[in-house]
């Protein structure tokens, strides 16, 4: 027995002593007194209960029924699941809290094309005839709810709370009446879950028709629910947090003043209950704050040290139990799992994968693991608001039942994009391009889509796609666009030329845009394009019309359009000029890329990309060489940063390829984590250019190398800082800075 536990029972024992030479216990004769926890509320805070149920358990202390409000409810519930205090201590230990907060709230069954599209939208806003429509809150909670479901797969999807191993009740408060809700029977994930939605953060919880918000609004400490419970006496822990009153960060911050004036609210409730209880533990958590999460195991050890502070008395308390009780509460064995089905309104191919997905828990003991990676990919699909486990006793045996809720269908919508790409070394090249964007959804027919974006600043025009459904998989899609811009090339002779060019299009194609990662497309676009000679530089034919047949195709299965670590990409399109359809020449190009991205785990992440294409020709006089406006082109911001001069970029035939290693070195953990990578990347590219520029002929090899720091705010915004150094195809080295925010392109 360790030193610190000899002296905490040594004081037990003393109080026990004291108790039965001078006064009874309460309760009736030959009876134990029931014990309960009333466990306060503090978002990241209520971590330190963990801690003082270590010392609890140490010394002996009975618990027969816990009461929680929000993350006291979330601790009390697993408490009274049946885990002890050390079970719940390592679950904390390893959670990733910046996964279980940042999560994809995106609206609508998610497709290949919804996807292409939010990956360009960093901020999106649904609206219908009525107004503005919002979750209610940050984040959704799902991935803490599933969490919650995992964690209480040994208990009924349906039980009476006071059937636990440990009395249980979840407060809530009813977000129609104000009133208090105390959950006694249900689900036990979603009582949990009920509690916990914090006001502004977490969006409120739907059960049986009503919404349910934070139970800290009308009591905090819910000492009052424990003693209706039938306990003789009570514990409450108490925890006191934040930081002192700043008037400067109140005028500055609406968030802290939200956050203070919240917090202020709970407090109020929480004073009148603690002089009910028994014996109240207080922890002085001055300094930390509700989203320190990241700060749980000193959190969690502060609640420990506070409980072993009042040792003294805890002791007495427990002499009125009547002595330690050595015969902790244990959670029920669990078999393992007999069968898996799966339910929800879904279909075939879709019940199908996720059968495949979780049918290989059957028979597994240590199944923990295996369900949260099972999820997690199901999850990847995006096309469920809810992927619920359960355990039911059915014939076949113990059975796991996976419960899908698709995604409703997505609304009108405002959208906001943004990319910025610069770089300086001997030369300073910025663009911007910001993006507002509107989505009407069945208008003007049932089953279509009207999307409109307007790029300003230095891509002015207006791009607009309508698309109608035709089956589940097959869209017609119509284009009109007008736009306006330059690009930035170089040469050997001229350090910036900007190539200026105006062009319409409009287009018609047949689409799988419905299809969850593949998009094949089909269809014909025109052009007119206006654009600055360039023949000084690049000896290229120029038209000013081309009618072009185009087919693409596109598969994207990543985790994030933004410094993706796992998944693959692929895309490849072909252009054909057609002269007796309007061009005024015949050319054809072909251009493909890939990015194949793996996770090594412990943050480290590796990618390979590549890039390549032709446009079949051998002379830049040749019937057939594409204008350079259409040559195939390295145009890859991750790949190629640094300036590149005309002849690097554009050829008859580009090749390009290289890996980039990536190294978290952060994800600050709460309702808001970030998560930081240092990135290194070398790339090697090269043109074969036409016969008859007025330069070498022959291939030209390129490279540089980079190192720097990308940021990842969410699916389309980023930021990547490089320094680098380049080599260009005449074998000169100059380094450079490059910096790309926002929706950084693949």
């Amino acid at each position: 027995m360790r030193r610190k536990e000899k002296a905490l029972l040594f004081a037990a024992t003393l109080a026990i002593l004291a108790v039965a030479a001078f006064g009874e216990a309460p309760g009736a004769p030959g009876r134990r007194p029931k014990v309960a926890l009333a466990l306060e509320g503090g978002g990241a805070l209520g971590v330190a209960h963990i801690g003082v149920l270590k010392v609890l358990e140490s010394m002996g202390v009975p618990v027969d029924m816990v009461a929680g409000t929000s993350m006291g409810a979330l601790v009390g519930g697993l408490y009274a699941a049946g885990y002890d205090a050390r079970d719940i201590e390592t679950m904390v230990e390893g959670m990733d809290w910046g996964d279980l907060f940042l999560e994809d709230t995106g609206i609508g069954r998610r497709t290949i094309r919804s996807d292409i599209r939010d990956a360009k939208s960093f901020a999106e806003l649904e609206f219908d005839s009525r107004g503005f429509k919002s979750m209610g809150g940050l984040v959704s909670g799902r991935n803490i709810l599933a969490l919650f479901d995992r964690a209480t797969l040994g208990v009924p999807d349906y039980v009476n709370f006071d059937d636990l191993p440990r009395r249980y009740r979840a407060v809530a408060t009813d977000l129609e009446t104000g009133r208090e809700t105390d959950f006694s029977s249900g689900n036990l994930a979603d009582a949990m879950r009920a509690s916990m939605s914090f006001p502004g953060i977490f969006s409120p919880y739907p059960m049986v028709g009503r919404y349910y918000v934070d139970g800290g609004v009308v009591n905090n400490l819910p000492v009052d629910v424990a003693k209706a419970m039938g306990a003789d006496l009570v514990i409450a822990i108490h925890i006191v947090g934040g930081s002192p009153y700043d008037k400067d960060k109140v005028e500055r911050s609406p968030i802290d003043a939200a956050m203070r004036s919240l917090n202020q609210l709970t407090q109020a409730n929480t004073e009148s209950h603690l002089a009910m209880a028994d014996l109240v533990i207080t922890v002085d958590l001055s300094g930390y704050w509700i989203t320190d999460f990241g700060k749980s195991a000193e959190i969690l050890a502060k609640g420990e040290a506070a409980a072993e502070a009042q040792a003294t008395e805890i002791a007495a308390f427990l002499a009125k139990v009547g002595g330690p009780d050595r015969n902790l509460v244990r959670r029920p064995s669990e078999t393992p799992f007999a069968a898996v089905e799966v339910e929800g309104p879904i279909a075939e191919r879709d019940r199908a994968e996720a059968f495949a997905l979780f049918s290989g828990v059957v028979g597994r003991r240590d199944w923990a693991d295996f369900l949260a990676a099972a999820a997690r990919e199901l999850d990847a699909t995006r096309k469920y608001e809810a992927i619920r486990l359960g355990s039911e006793e059915r014939p076949v045996g113990r059975t796991l039942v996976v419960r899908l809720e698709k995604k409703p269908a997505p609304g009108n919508s405002l959208r906001l994009g943004l990319v910025y790409s610069g770089y300086l070394t001997d030369a300073i090249s910025n663009k911007l391009v910001v993006t507002p964007g509107l989505s009407l959804r069945d208008f003007p027919a049932e089953g279509s889509e009207l999307h409109i974006d307007v790029p300003l600043f230095d891509t002015p025009g207006v791009q607009a796609d309508f698309i109608q459904s035709l089956t589940n998989a097959l869209d017609l899609r119509t284009s009109l666009s007008v736009m306006s811009g330059n690009e930035n090339y170089y040469d050997t002779d001229a350090a910036n030329y900007q190539f200026q060019t105006s062009e319409a299009s409009s287009g018609v194609f047949l689409e799988t845009g419905g299809l969850a990662h593949e998009l094949l497309s089909v269809g014909w676009r025109f052009d007119w394009t206006h654009a600055d000679d360039v023949s000084d530089i690049y000896a290229s034919p120029s038209v000013k019309r081309a009618s072009l047949f185009i087919a693409s195709s596109e598969y994207r299965r990543l985790d994030h359009p933004v410094l993706p670590t796992s998944g693959l990409y692929v895309s490849a399109a072909y252009d054909l000029s057609l002269p007796s359809f309007g061009s005024e020449r015949y050319f054809q190009t072909l251009l493909a890329k890939i990015g194949a991205y793996q996770s090594l785990g412990r943050g480290i992440a590796v990618g390979l990309k590549g890039i390549a294409g032709t446009d079949f020709s051998e002379g830049a006089n040749d019937d057939i060489a594409a204008p350079l406006h259409y040559k195939p082109a390295l145009s890859d911001r991750v790949l190629f940063p640094a300036p590149l001069a005309i002849d690097e970029t554009v050829g008859a035939y580009v090749l390009g390829g290289g890996g980039d290693l990536m190294l978290l070195l952060g994800k600050p953990a709460g309702l808001v984590g970030i998560p930081v990578y240092a990135v290194l990347t070398c790339a090697a590219g090269s043109t074969v250019q036409d016969a008859g520029l007025p330069r070498d002929v022959g291939m030209k090899v390129h490279g540089n190398l980079t190192g720097g720091i990308g940021a990842r705010l969410s699916d389309a915004f980023g930021l990547l800082l490089r320094l680098g150094v380049s080599r260009d195809s005449g074998g000169g080295v100059k380094p450079f800075l490059a910096v790309d925010i926002g929706a950084i392109p693949l």
